[in-house]
C-alpha cells in the first residue's frame, strides 16, 4: 500500500487511485481478471506514434486545426489537444484521451468538444496502419453512434474519415481530413474574454480549485480549466530519485451531456478509475470512485471541505460510502499562480527529460540522428538532449552545458573538430571544446527549427530548416527559400554529390543547386515527390534518396524506383514503402531505415541493398524497435539503429545489441 498511500496524499477530488501492486492479505479489493503483464502497455504502441510535433489539419472552408499530443502517467494514455477555427470562423478547443484500461482489457478513448457540448466514449481496434474508434457522442438531446478511422500514409501523415452509424446495418460517412505532421508549433488561437472561464453550471463547485497548484509533502497538483472543450484537467507530480519530475496521475472532470452527471475519469501508471462528483449540502464535495489497479477492482469514497483558511481538507474511505475504512485525513496548501502549463498550453512536446547524467544503457528516447566523432564516440541526437557514448556509459548533456535546448534534431563534427547541434525551436549550437555559440533567426538562421547539418568540400556548413536551407562560410549566413528556386522550404536532409552540387530532401520535393542556380529533379524526370527525408549520393556518383514513396536512384539521366512488396507490381524488396533514413556502408551497401510505413501499424525495420537484393532487419531479428528514425556506420563497421521508442542497438554484422534494455540482450545472428 506504499504507492496507494502516496496517491492518496495528492489529488483533491480525484486522488483515491490505488497503486500499482496491491497486496492480496490486505482484506480489500478483489480479483477482477487475471494478473495483467508488463505488455499491457503494447496496444498504446501505435498511438504513440502522435506523439511529437505538432499534426496539422485544414479544412475545405481554409480553417485549420492544430494538435499535439503527450503521453500520460507509464505511458499508458496518450493525451491530445486541439485548438485552432471551426468552418464558421469561431475559436475552437478539444481534449482527447485514449488510454489502456486493464479492466476492461481494451483501449478506450474520452473526447470533450465544443460542439453541441459533445462528449465522446468508445473503444479503440488497431486496424492494418491505423486504427478505428467507435464511439458514443452525447451531444445536447442527441446521442449518436460515430466511427473515426485513421490510416497513416507515412510517420508524418495520415488520413482521419469519419462515420456515422445511423441504423444497425447503416454506415454513413460524414467527412474526411488529410493531417500531416509539423516540426513548428502554431501560436495558440485567441479566445473570447468571456470564453476564458464560461464553465457551465455542473462544474462551478469546482471552480475555487482551478488555476493554481495545490501541494503536500513531495506532492504537487495542478488543475487547469479547458475553455470551450468544458473540461477540467488536473495533472500530479512528485519529485524523484533522481530529482526529476515524476508524472503520476492525469484526471479530466467533465459535465457528461448524456447522463447530467459531472464525470471523472483518473488515470496512473497501472490502473483506471471513474466515477461521479457530487455537491452535498454543506457544499463540500464528493466523489466516488471505482476501478482497476494491479489486477483488482477498488472502491473509494472521497469527501473534499474548503476551510476558511484557504486550504483544503481531504478524508479518503476505502468503500462506497463514509462508513467503510477511513485512509487519511489531510491538508492542502495552494500555490498561485500554477507554476507549469499542462493541457490548453502544453510544454514543448519534444521535451523529453533524462533521469541522470551519466548511465551504463541508452535512455529510451526519440533518437534523430547519430554521428561519430574523430575520438571514436557515437553522439545521439535526441529529444531529450544530446547523448554521448564513449564505449562504456552514456553522457546526456543539456542548457547546462551552453545548449540552446534539449530537443535535438541533428548532429554534425565539422573539419575543425567543433560539434554542431541543431535543435527544434533553439536554433543551432556550435561546441569547440571551450564554449558554445549559438545561432538563431536573428543571426541570419532561416528558421529556429534545424532539421540537418551539413559540410560541403569547402567547408560551408549548410543548415536544414523549417523555412529554408541556410549556408554559414564562419562568417555569416545566407538564407535560400522558395523565392530562390528551392523546391519547398521545409529542409530535411543536405548532401553534396561528385560535381559538388549541393542536394536537398523536402517536404514538396528534391532539388539540387550549382552555386548559382537550383534546379528540380522533377522536372527533369517528369515526375513529383513528396516528403523527402533522406539523401545521399554513391561511389558511382549516383544520387540517393528516399521519403513517403519509397526509395530513388538517379544516375543523372534516369531514375530508378524501389518500392516495398506491398506496393501493387512493385515488387522491388523494401521491407516498408516509408524510407526515413540512408547510409552508405564501407561494403557499398545502401541501408534503409523504416520509422513506421504502409505494410504494419507498428513499422518495419531496416532494409539493407547489396546492389542485386534486398535483406530485411525486424525486431525478430534483433533490432530493438520496428521504428529506425537513424542509422549510423562506425569507424569498426557496425550499424547503429536509433528509434523513436527503445533508444538505440548496435549490428557487428551477425547480432545485435540492444543498449536500451534492462540487460544487454543479443539477438539472432544475420548473414
Amino acid at each position: 500500500m506504499r504507492l496507494l498511500h502516496a496517491i492518496l496524499l495528492v489529488l483533491p477530488v480525484v486522488t483515491p487511485l490505488a497503486c500499482t501492486s496491491v497486496r492480496n492479505d490486505e482484506g480489500e479489493g478483489k480479483p477482477a481478471h487475471e494478473s495483467v503483464s508488463a505488455e499491457v502497455a503494447d496496444p498504446m504502441i501505435d498511438l504513440g506514434r502522435l506523439i511529437g510535433g505538432e499534426w496539422v489539419m485544414t479544412a475545405t472552408s481554409g480553417t485549420s486545426m492544430y494538435s499535439t499530443s503527450h503521453w500520460g502517467p507509464g505511458r499508458h494514455s496518450v493525451r491530445t489537444m486541439t485548438h485552432g477555427f471551426a468552418a464558421d470562423g469561431s475559436p475552437w478547443r478539444e481534449l482527447e484521451v485514449a488510454y489502456w484500461d486493464p479492466g476492461r482489457n481494451e483501449v478506450r478513448t474520452l473526447g470533450l468538444s465544443p460542439f453541441a457540448n459533445g462528449v465522446s466514449e468508445g473503444v479503440i481496434t488497431a486496424r492494418e496502419n491505423g486504427w478505428e474508434a467507435i464511439d458514443d457522442l452525447y451531444q445536447t438531446g442527441v446521442h449518436r453512434r460515430v466511427i473515426w478511422r485513421v490510416n497513416f500514409e507515412g510517420p508524418d501523415s495520415f488520413r482521419s474519415e469519419l462515420l456515422e452509424r445511423t441504423a444497425p446495418d447503416t454506415i454513413v460517412p460524414l467527412t474526411s481530413w488529410e493531417i500531416t505532421r509539423s516540426t513548428t508549433l502554431a501560436p495558440m488561437s485567441p479566445l473570447p474574454e468571456s470564453a476564458a472561464l464560461d464553465i457551465p453550471e455542473p462544474l462551478q463547485p469546482l471552480k475555487p480549485l482551478l488555476g493554481r497548484t495545490w501541494q503536500t509533502t513531495g506532492f504537487q497538483t495542478t488543475l487547469e480549466w479547458v475553455p470551450l472543450a468544458a473540461g477540467i484537467y488536473a495533472r500530479v507530480i512528485r519529485t524523484g530519485h533522481s530529482g526529476e519530475p515524476e508524472h503520476l496521475i492525469d484526471a479530466y472532470l467533465y459535465h457528461h451531456t448524456g447522463s447530467n452527471a459531472v464525470r471523472c475519469l483518473a488515470l496512473s501508471s497501472g490502473g483506471v478509475y471513474e466515477g461521479d462528483l457530487t455537491v452535498r449540502d454543506d457544499g463540500s464535495l464528493r466523489l466516488d470512485l471505482q476501478g482497476d489497479e494491479g489486477g483488482h477492482t477498488l472502491q473509494r469514497t472521497v469527501r473534499i471541505e474548503f476551510e476558511s483558511d484557504g486550504t483544503l481538507r481531504q478524508r479518503v474511505w476505502s468503500a462506497p460510502n463514509t462508513e467503510g475504512t477511513p485512509l487519511l485525513d489531510l491538508r492542502h496548501t495552494a500555490l498561485v499562480p500554477a507554476p507549469t502549463p499542462t493541457a490548453s498550453a502544453p510544454p514543448d512536446p519534444y521535451f523529453m527529460p533524462l533521469s541522470g547524467k551519466t548511465s551504463p544503457l541508452m535512455p529510451r528516447v526519440i533518437i534523430r540522428n547519430i554521428r561519430e566523432d574523430r575520438a571514436g564516440n557515437i553522439w545521439f541526437a535526441t529529444f531529450g538532449g544530446p547523448i554521448r557514448y564513449d564505449g562504456a556509459t552514456f553522457t546526456s548533456f543539456g542548457e547546462e552545458v551552453g545548449l540552446a535546448n534539449r530537443r535535438i534534431f541533428s548532429l554534425l563534427e565539422d573539419r575543425t573538430g567543433a560539434l554542431w547541434f541543431g535543435s527544434i525551436t533553439g536554433g543551432a549550437s556550435r561546441y569547440d571544446g571551450h564554449s558554445f555559440n549559438r545561432f538563431t533567426e536573428t543571426d541570419g538562421l532561416g528558421n529556429n527549427d534545424v532539421t540537418w547539418i551539413f559540410e560541403d568540400r569547402d567547408g560551408n556548413i549548410w543548415l536544414g530548416t523549417g523555412n529554408g536551407a541556410t549556408r554559414y562560410d564562419g562568417k555569416s549566413m545566407v538564407n535560400f527559400t522558395t523565392d530562390d528556386g528551392l523546391v519547398d522550404n521545409a529542409v530535411y536532409a543536405i548532401a553534396q554529390d561528385e560535381a559538388g552540387r549541393i542536394w536537398f530532401g523536402t517536404q514538396g520535393g528534391v532539388c539540387s543547386y550549382d552555386g548559382t542556380s537550383f534546379s528540380n529533379l522533377a522536372d527533369r524526370v517528369g515526375r513529383s515527390f513528396a516528403n523527402v527525408r533522406a539523401v545521399l549520393t554513391d561511389r558511382s556518383g549516383n544520387v540517393w534518396f528516399g521519403g513517403q514513396q519509397g526509395a530513388f536512384r538517379y544516375n543523372g539521366t534516369t531514375l530508378t524506383s524501389y518500392r516495398s512488396t506491398a506496393v501493387p507490381l512493385a515488387n522491388d524488396g523494401l521491407l516498408e514503402d516509408f524510407v526515413g533514413s540512408m547510409i552508405l556502408d564501407r561494403a557499398g551497401n545502401i541501408w534503409f531505415g523504416h520509422p513506421g510505413a504502409s505494410r504494419e501499424g507498428l513499422g518495419g525495420g531496416a532494409s539493407r541493398f547489396d546492389g542485386t537484393s534486398f535483406t530485411h532487419f525486424t525486431k525478430e531479428d534483433g533490432l530493438n524497435s520496428t521504428n529506425v528514425y537513424c542509422m549510423l556506420e562506425d569507424r569498426a563497421g557496425n550499424i547503429w539503429f536509433g528509434s523513436v521508442d527503445a533508444g538505440a542497438c548496435r549490428y557487428d554484422g551477425k547480432t545485435f545489441t540492444n543498449f536500451s534494455a534492462p540487460t544487454r540482450e543479443h539477438g539472432r545472428s544475420r548473414p
